[in-house]
Formats: C-alpha cells, structure tokens, sequence
C-alpha cells in the first residue's frame, strides 16, 4: 500500500500492514488491529510495459509466435485501487492498494466491526424545553412536561 494523505504527519509510509510515521522513534498504527472502515474512492486499471514484455517472453518460449502475442496481450494488467480509512481512534487517510491488500482491508474491517461495542442510542430532547430526556421517561426532568 502507498499512503498518500491523511491524519498522520507528513512523514508517513504503510510498511508490513502498519502505518509508520515520525523521526526516530517512530510511531506505527497496526493497520489490521485498528482499521473499522475503507471505502472505495476510484479504481483504476494499470498496464506495465515489463510486465507485457515478460509475459510475452514466458509465452514465446512456451508456445511460440502464438504465444508471445497472448503474452503480450494478456500479461502486466494489475488493478490499483483508490481507499479511505478510518481508524477506531477516528483518524482517516487516504492510500492506494492492490486488489489483494483491498481484501486484506475488508477482512479486517470485518473482524474489527465484530469487535466494537454497539452503537449508543440517539438522545432525545424534550419538546418544550429543549432538556435532554433519559431513555424510556415519562416525563421530562426538568420541567415536568409529559413525553410522547
């Protein structure tokens, strides 16, 4: 994965599935531990000119002419992938990865998911005063106005 923004210093790099950053003693978030969202911002087709020619070489010496045309055609072809993610401490970035580093995201992103408690219900306000109101009242704690 390439980082190329986010909430992290300038001096930041992804390494080994952790996010590293800082002079020094540098800092690092694991990236698997942490991650509860990526979400897709483009993706983009790429061609490798040495991966064509590579593969055109492979497919010269295994069947020939034929070969080295389907090589070239099919070979040196990776998927780039644009992702933003969050963190479970909010901080976000943005990096480009493979397609395999973008499963390895959403896997994680799965199992960190499982991990967080429940989200918390919304706060109600009571409708004349404006006062919160504790979930499951009948009446508001401040001015006494019946709820609905």
């Amino acid at each position: 994965m390439k980082y190329i923004a986010g909430d992290f210093p300038e001096i930041s790099k992804i390494s080994c599935g952790q996010i590293v950053w800082g002079w020094g003693d540098a800092k690092c978030v694991k990236l698997a531990d942490h991650i509860i969202a990526a979400d897709v911002l483009t993706e983009e087709s790429k061609t490798s000119i040495l991966g064509k020619a590579g593969w055109g070489a492979v497919g010269a010496i295994a069947l020939g002419p034929l070969g080295l045309l389907a090589g070239v055609l099919g070979g040196g072809r990776s998927k780039e992938i644009c992702v933003a993610c969050e963190l479970d401490d909010g901080r976000k970035f943005i990096a480009t990865a493979s397609a395999s580093e973008y499963q390895d995201l959403l896997k994680s992103v799965f199992n960190n998911k499982k991990r967080l408690p429940p989200p918390l219900p919304p706060i109600q306000f009571c409708g004349k005063c404006g006062s919160p109101r504790h979930p499951g009242a009948n009446f508001c704690g401040a001015c006494g106005t019946q709820l609905v």
